[in-house]
C-alpha cells in the first residue's frame, strides 16, 4: 500500500496488490517468489479509491454493529443463530431467505459466525467498551471474514486475536498469523512447474 495521494476534495490511496490463490500452498509459493527476489509485490496494477467515501460507508456501519453489541448487553436484542444471521445477509442482498440457502451460507460463514460470537460474548464483560477506537475495527475484522465463503481466499494477519476468536472453525486454514506463514513459505523454491 501507497502512502495517500491527495487530488481534489477526496484522499486516495493504491492498492498496489491483491492475490487470489487456489489453495494455501500456491499461496505460499507465489510469496516465495516474491520474497525471493526481495518484494512482495505480484501485481502492478494500481487501484484508487476515495478515503473520504470509504469513510462515510465504515464510520456508520462501525457504529450500527457496535450498538447491536450494546444491544445484547443491556438485553434489548438477542444473539443470532447461524440461520439467521445467514438470513439478514441475504436480505441486504435483495435475496429472499430461503431455508436451504441460509443453510448453505451458514456453512460457509462458520468463521465469521465464530468470530460475531466471540464478540457476543464480550457482552458479559462490562469493560468491553465497544465503541472505543481501538475495538471499532471488529466490524471490519467480522466483514473480511465474509470473503472465506470462497475456499481461494486465505486472509494473512498480524492480529493474533482474529485467530483465537475463530478457533475450531473449518475455515481455520485460510487464516493464517503472518509470522506463521513466514515459516512456511519454502525460500528459494522458485516458481511452480508449470507456471
Amino acid at each position: 500500500v501507497h502512502a495517500p495521494i491527495v487530488a481534489g476534495s477526496g484522499r486516495l490511496f493504491r492498492l498496489a496488490a491483491v492475490q487470489i490463490a487456489a489453495s494455501q500452498k500456491h499461496l505460499q509459493l507465489s510469496a516465495a517468489q516474491g520474497l525471493a527476489a526481495g518484494a512482495l509485490l505480484v501485481s502492478r496494477t494500481v487501484v484508487s479509491f476515495d478515503l473520504d467515501h470509504l469513510d462515510i460507508f465504515e464510520n456508520r456501519p462501525r457504529s450500527e454493529h457496535a450498538g447491536l453489541l450494546e444491544g445484547l448487553r443491556d438485553g434489548s436484542i438477542d444473539r443470532s443463530e447461524p440461520d439467521q444471521m445467514s438470513a439478514w445477509l441475504l436480505v441486504q442482498c435483495g435475496l429472499f431467505p430461503y431455508k436451504e440457502h441460509c443453510q448453505r451460507l451458514s456453512a460457509s460463514l462458520d468463521a465469521a459466525y465464530r468470530y460475531m460470537n466471540s464478540l457476543c460474548d464480550q457482552a458479559n464483560n462490562v469493560n468491553y467498551d465497544f465503541h472505543a477506537k481501538r475495538h471499532l475495527g471488529d466490524w471490519d475484522d467480522a466483514q473480511q471474514l465474509i470473503y472465506l465463503c470462497d475456499p481461494r481466499i486465505h486472509l494473512i494477519t498480524l492480529d493474533r486475536d482474529l485467530s483465537l476468536r475463530t478457533e475450531g472453525t473449518s475455515q481455520a486454514g485460510q487464516i493464517l498469523l503472518y509470522s506463521e506463514f513466514l515459516k512456511q513459505v519454502p525460500l528459494g523454491s522458485g516458481p511452480p512447474r508449470g507456471a
